[in-house]
């Protein structure tokens, strides 16, 4: 059975967005994601995931960035940054 456990935190724009894990980022696109905003998914080790939305493009770190614009992931560690709403 999947579980689903979601929490939205309403935050200022402009507000710095870290990770809270340590795992495997990537940029999410297709309908439903890149209509309306930018996401980010980080896979951790113990195969949970966790969304970032409504992230500003132009706030996600160069590193980040250009794996991101190569359609690949990249290893993120818990509390590095992932950009800002």
């Amino acid at each position: 059975m999947l579980h689903l456990t979601a929490i939205d935190l309403f935050q200022e724009r402009g507000t710095w967005v870290y990770s809270a894990d340590s795992g495997t980022a990537k940029k999410l696109k297709g309908r439903g994601f890149t209509a309306w905003t930018t996401t980010i998914q980080v896979l951790a080790a113990d195969g949970t995931l966790t969304y970032y939305m409504h992230l500003d493009p132009e706030m996600i770190p160069n590193t980040l960035r250009a794996a991101f614009d190569e359609n690949k992931t990249i290893e993120v560690k818990k509390g590095d940054l992932l950009g800002a709403l």
